[in-house]
């Protein structure tokens, strides 16, 4: 990504932290041998790189992102909803 991108997108992801509803860039990766979430480091503030076992298939790897991003934020499911980027690898998601 240009710099350019990375100022825009980092400006994008803060104009969406409302009240007590956080938004996050995720950037995916399905179909690895392990499945883990990772704060990206160097990349822009608050973003993370979420590796999934499931692959892309029939939404198997977004109800991943939303387990593991429960686990790792310690919330419920119901409380992480995918706002855009539901058939690519970046993703905007809201925690409540």
């Amino acid at each position: 990504m240009g710099k350019d991108v990375l100022l825009s997108l980092s400006a994008f992801n803060q104009a969406y932290i409302m009240d007590s509803h956080r938004t996050y860039i995720i950037r995916v990766k399905p179909g690895t041998k392990q499945s883990r979430v990772v704060e990206a480091v160097g990349d822009m503030p608050e973003s993370y790189i979420v590796w999934t076992r499931a692959r892309a298939v029939d939404g198997k790897a977004n109800a991943e992102v939303i387990k593991l991003l429960s686990e790792y934020f310690g919330i419920p499911k119901r409380n992480v909803e995918i706002v855009s980027g539901e058939a690519g690898r970046i993703k905007r998601v809201r925690i409540k």
